[in-house]
């Protein structure tokens, strides 16, 4: 059987030593590939009271972003889309990375679209790591339902939907 890969590009929790790596072994398979920056900029921030890592779809603003290439398998795939709540909160959209032998590579980044202009003020950073004046708040140790905290993260982030039109009705 052949089992389909997809190369994913992550520069936040996910990296190796960060709070959420082991979501990386949890279920299916990642193979580490490289080391890897961003051929463009985009605006990498800490954005709500949980202190969770964002890229922002914006590219060329920003810095060039450094992180980590896997290639995953469809199962753990389809567990990194629930856990970076695909698609209510992040998009996993195509972007290309320069390893470090110099080559570039398309690869899968969860970025935030739609998202609220005030977030475009926060420090941009070209690289993520968990710190002692912004620390993560991981999933196992925030307080309240996942669902309200789902709601929360939209909340503190994305634009609210645009209103229906009134029809009169």
């Amino acid at each position: 059987t052949t089992t389909t890969t997809t190369r994913i590009f992550v520069y936040g929790t996910l990296k190796n030593g960060q709070r959420n790596d082991y979501v990386m072994s949890e279920r299916g398979v990642a193979r580490f590939i490289t080391k890897a920056t961003t051929v463009d900029k985009w605006p990498l921030v800490i954005a709500t009271r949980l202190n969770i890592p964002f890229i922002l779809n914006r590219r060329g603003q920003g810095e060039y972003i450094e992180g980590e290439v896997y290639d995953v398998d469809d199962t753990l795939l389809s567990l990194l889309d629930e856990f970076e709540m695909t698609p209510e909160v992040y998009q996993r959209l195509s972007v290309l990375v320069r390893f470090t032998d110099n080559t570039t590579h398309d690869c899968g980044v969860y970025l935030l679209d739609d998202f609220k202009a005030e977030l475009m003020t926060y420090e941009m950073l070209s690289e993520y790591c968990d710190s002692s004046h912004l620390t993560y708040v991981a999933k196992s140790e925030r307080k309240g339902d996942p669902v309200d905290i789902k709601g929360e993260i939209i909340d503190a982030v994305k634009n609210p939907p645009s209103p229906l039109p009134d029809r009169g009705l």
